[in-house]
């Protein structure tokens, strides 16, 4: 699940492994890619990796957003819920 449609634009996600999910979180202006270490020394964990809208692999916002918005508000509650089923 590579990208994943928001309202804003399209989000990068990785998702990998099995278990319990983890969501990785990067700062401003870093990527999801950041977590790669952590990712890789922790299994038994499902990872869900997003980069914030702009950042790593996913695509600039369509509008102008602050952002936390991608994880916080309706948009970041939409993808989040499509990512977990």
């Amino acid at each position: 699940m590579p990208l994943v449609s928001t309202p804003l634009g399209r989000l990068h996600v990785d998702d990998t492994g099995d278990g319990p999910p983890v969501l990785w979180i990067h700062a401003f202006p870093l990527a999801g890619g950041l977590w790669r270490p952590q990712v890789e020394g922790l299994g038994g964990f499902r990872h869900i990796v997003p980069d914030l809208s702009g950042f790593g692999r996913s695509t600039e916002a369509v509008a102008a957003y602050a952002l936390d918005d991608d994880y916080f508000g309706p948009q970041g509650l939409t993808w989040l819920a499509r990512v977990l089923r």
